[in-house]
């Protein structure tokens, strides 16, 4: 029974993912949903180590036409800023300004497609990622904390 709440407790959280030969940390999420009312990432709340090499895949389920996704990991409390300056961007630059707060950020997923981003964990602490395609956010939102 303990276990149970245990699993229950932690929602929607990946703490390990797996690794790779190479030692990177694995981590998949998705887009879950069947339109812009209702999709989410998940898991929504991912923690890592410091120094983690990371290899996260994000999959966009979604089938609906012009529902494209990133996953954009940004410092915490600087998500509208980052959405903001991401308008500007455009497709060419998959909806992803430059500057000191993106720590990392995949290409464009189209719907039902993959896509992949490596970046090594950051500093310890807790940072945001969203996904800045426009509409996406505040929706497209989740919590990575590095231990």
């Amino acid at each position: 029974m303990f276990l149970l709440l245990t699993f229950i407790a932690c929602g929607d959280k990946a703490t390990s993912g797996t690794t790779s030969a190479t030692g990177e940390r694995l981590i998949t999420i998705k887009i879950t949903g069947t339109s812009i009312a209702d999709m989410r990432f998940s898991p929504n709340n991912i923690s890592i180590k410091k120094g983690d090499k990371v290899k996260l895949t994000l999959n966009n389920t979604i089938r609906a036409e012009g529902l494209y996704q990133n996953w954009v990991l940004v410092n915490l409390g600087s998500a509208q800023e980052v959405v903001n300056n991401s308008m500007a961007e455009g497709t060419q630059n998959n909806y992803v300004p430059s500057g000191k707060n993106v720590v990392a950020a995949s290409s464009l997923a189209a719907p039902g497609a993959t896509v992949s981003v490596s970046f090594n964990a950051p500093a310890p602490g807790t940072y945001q990622f969203i996904s800045t395609f426009p509409g996406n956010y505040p929706k497209m939102t989740g919590k990575l904390v590095v231990e």
